[in-house]
């Protein structure tokens, strides 16, 4: 016998609940070459459990990345100038902080 719908629906909440990304903000100055102008970047992404990845969306430029982790996007946006990566939320379990990603 199939789950009923409640069940289904059931399974569906507590599966979004425990799959939820954690909310991350990355924030970045280039000084551009030639002028020595600083060029800011800043965007919004969802980091998700169990290695299923990271999207990273910048609304000024409206491109939108994709990595395997929002470190791994930190250590990518770093080769272009001075990065920072922000945790938003408080996942439980989850004690990780900008401090961790600023050394």
């Amino acid at each position: 016998m199939e789950p009923s719908r409640e069940t289904l629906l059931e399974m569906l909440a507590e599966g979004a609940d425990f799959q939820r990304p954690r909310l991350f903000a990355l924030y970045r100055l280039t000084q551009l070459p030639g002028n020595g102008e600083l060029e800011p970047l800043i965007g919004w992404g969802m980091d998700f459990p169990d290695d299923l990845g990271t999207v990273f969306y910048c609304p000024d430029s409206r491109n939108t990345w994709y990595s395997q982790s929002a470190e791994r996007l930190l250590h990518l946006h770093r080769r272009f100038g001075e990065a920072h990566l922000v945790w938003l939320d408080d996942r439980p379990g989850g004690d990780r902080t900008s401090a961790e990603f600023d050394r």
